[in-house]
């Protein structure tokens, strides 16, 4: 369908790109080859006579005629999404139906196992796509994804959110490791090496490193790694410490010798959540699989239970 000579279907290209400045990320998004994507965005810049991205090193930048047009596309494309959702219907059993869910891959592990295996039982025809956290240091589009499950980070336009569970971080070493005593102050903490995870500064799991900084604890660091379900592995035979979410910790002590340790001081907790787009509020599909999270989320809390943590030694 065209307007004004402008085929609209561009426009839905176009909002990515905005978005997203990379057009192979923009094809792998739309499941179409990045040569259309060069050939949509060659149509694009020819009808509106402007370069809208411009190739800056390893970054696309926008041209000031594409910042401007950015938030009126992005209206249109979502008031067309809301259009298009108008009346639909899902029945799971029957529903073939491909779903993005973007999650921080210790919340996948508790999680998505738990939910993937709740979709298998009653719709076969349902697939969950897990994608990474978005690349963009400054608001994450939530045209990438169905729902988002983890701490707070800022989208480029409104969603709704909803809690799953209240976690706690505690100190945790490797249950041989005969120098930590049953119970760490903040001063013995700063005597230890601690393996820790580098996450994007947007996520909340930062708080344990500014609640440390507040109170003039500086950590050494010698292990910095990638993902916060490898840091428990780390920490085996080895004299180090990490602090970590509470649930992680039960998870992984079933074949991990792990032990948490007593603290005399409170530490941060944080809150992990259920994050869609507004414009699938109503979405059936969508309320589909938000209840089906929160039920695999229900059942996270009560297995692992953070009142008593059997079967870890805590000190």
């Amino acid at each position: 369908m065209r307007c004004h000579r402008l085929d609209l279907n561009l426009l839905l290209v176009l909002d990515l790109l905005l978005k997203m400045r990379n057009v192979s990320r923009v094809a792998e998004t739309l499941n179409l080859t990045q040569s259309t994507i060069s050939s949509a965005l060659a149509r694009l810049r020819n009808h509106f006579d402007d370069d809208l991205l411009i190739q800056s090193g390893r970054e696309m930048l926008t041209t000031p005629f594409a910042a401007q047009i950015a938030e009126p596309v992005d209206q249109f494309v979502a008031r067309a999404r809301t259009i298009a959702l108008a009346r639909t219907e899902f029945t799971p059993e029957t529903a073939e139906h491909d779903f993005s869910v973007v999650a921080l891959d210790y919340v996948a592990g508790l999680l998505l196992s738990n939910l993937i295996r709740r979709v298998a039982q009653v719709a076969p025809g349902i697939s969950i796509s897990q994608l990474p956290l978005p690349e963009s240091r400054e608001r994450a589009s939530v045209a990438q994804f169905d729902v988002f499950i983890g701490s707070n980070v800022p989208f480029d336009t409104a969603v709704n959110t909803s809690m799953l569970w209240e976690e706690r971080f505690v100190p945790v070493v490797w249950s041989g490791n005969t120098a930590a005593s049953a119970a760490v102050s903040l001063n013995t903490i700063a005597t230890f090496t601690h393996v820790s995870v580098a996450l994007d500064e947007r996520l909340n799991v930062r708080i344990v490193d500014q609640f440390f900084q507040s109170m003039g604890i500086s950590r050494t660091k010698t292990i910095r790694l990638q993902s916060l379900l490898l840091v428990p592995e780390f920490i085996v035979g080895t004299p180090y410490m990490a602090i970590l979410p509470l649930r992680l910790v039960l998870s992984r002590a079933q074949r991990l010798p792990l032990r948490i340790l007593r603290t005399d001081f409170e530490l941060p907790t944080i809150t992990e959540r259920l994050q869609w787009p507004v414009h699938l509020d109503k979405d059936p599909a969508n309320m589909w699989l938000r209840d089906m999270i929160q039920a695999s989320a229900a059942e996270v809390e009560a297995r692992w239970s953070v009142s008593e943590p059997v079967g870890l030694p805590l000190s």
